[in-house]
């Protein structure tokens, strides 16, 4: 397989989910992931995002050749999506989130090969179709192609900040995240860095929720 042309969609629980890397994006459908980020980012989570500088689109330096995206779509819309990075590449843990990271004691760290996961979102939704404790069947597809990839390229997780609200949804979906360390993000919130685990079981137990 070329990493590098990977492009496959399917449906989970009726949900169209494409898997591309940033090289295989159509430009569309990438400058729908960006407006949905800013909306998303910006304008819902009023996060203060340095690599923004204003207008209806959000990216930064690490959309490049090195960037997957797991998305979801409706009737060719984006409705969901989250930006895939190997560790080896620059990523925001090591860039913006260097502190929280810098926070783990080596021994601490025992995944040899992780990607970083980063900008997950969904759009909002009147109704959570097929919701299961108020888990949105997009974030639960989303889950389950993010586990896939990882078990596909045979790395052992991914690296994640994450607030609250976020490690609630991962716990309620029976995907268990070990956090390496915690700190005060820039809109005063509590926010973790940690690892989430990519391997068969855990696959089998958030597709079987």
């Amino acid at each position: 397989m070329n990493k590098l042309q990977l492009k496959k969609s399917r449906s989970l629980f009726d949900i169209e989910t494409v898997v591309s890397n940033y090289c295989g994006l159509p430009l569309y459908t990438l400058m729908q992931i960006y407006c949905l980020r800013k909306h998303a980012f910006i304008d819902r989570k009023g996060w203060s995002i340095q690599s923004y500088k204003g207008g209806d689109i959000e990216y930064d330096e690490y959309d490049d050749s090195h960037a997957y995206y797991i998305f979801t779509l409706h009737e060719d819309f984006v409705t969901g999506c989250v930006r895939l990075r190997p560790s080896t590449s620059p990523t925001l843990m090591s860039g913006s989130f260097a502190w929280l990271k810098k926070q783990v004691k080596s021994n601490d760290f025992n995944f040899k090969i992780t990607w970083e996961a980063s900008r997950f979102f969904i759009t909002p939704a009147k109704c959570l179709i097929g919701r299961r404790d108020r888990i949105d069947t997009r974030t639960r597809a989303l889950f389950i192609s993010m586990i896939e990839f990882g078990v596909n390229l045979e790395f052992e997780g991914y690296e994640v900040v994450v607030d609250e609200v976020m490690l609630r949804i991962l716990r309620r979906s029976r995907w268990p995240v070990n956090i390496l360390s915690s700190g005060i993000g820039n809109m005063g919130e509590k926010i973790y860095y940690g690892i989430l685990p990519c391997d068969l079981k855990i696959l089998n137990d958030v597709a079987s929720f």
